[in-house]
């Protein structure tokens, strides 16, 4: 049962956020699949999808099994070359 309210504020457990993984394949189609959840409006890693032999694992994985969440700090389809020694830089100031 869903109840609307109205106001700036929420009871203590009266809140509840619902976000399901969503299967995303990579632009290297040998790589397969990822997961991905949103939360709190921004894109998180929620784990590979595991495929048979041309993926980048072979199983399965959650990092939301282990309790934790990556945000995608790069998701384009620009090709970038990175040389030995050289940096590439990522989205909020991450190098």
């Amino acid at each position: 049962m869903s109840i609307i309210r109205s106001g700036t504020t929420v009871d203590d457990n009266g809140l509840i956020y619902t976000t399901t993984p969503l299967e995303v394949s990579y632009n290297y189609d040998q790589f397969g699949s990822f997961k991905v959840v949103g939360f709190m409006a921004d894109k998180y890693f929620a784990g590979y999808v595991g495929c048979d032999f041309t993926c980048i694992t072979t199983k399965s994985i959650s990092t939301i099994g282990y309790k934790q969440l990556h945000k995608v700090l790069v998701d384009d389809d620009t090709q970038r070359v990175i040389y030995a020694g050289s940096t590439l830089t990522l989205n909020d100031g991450y190098v």
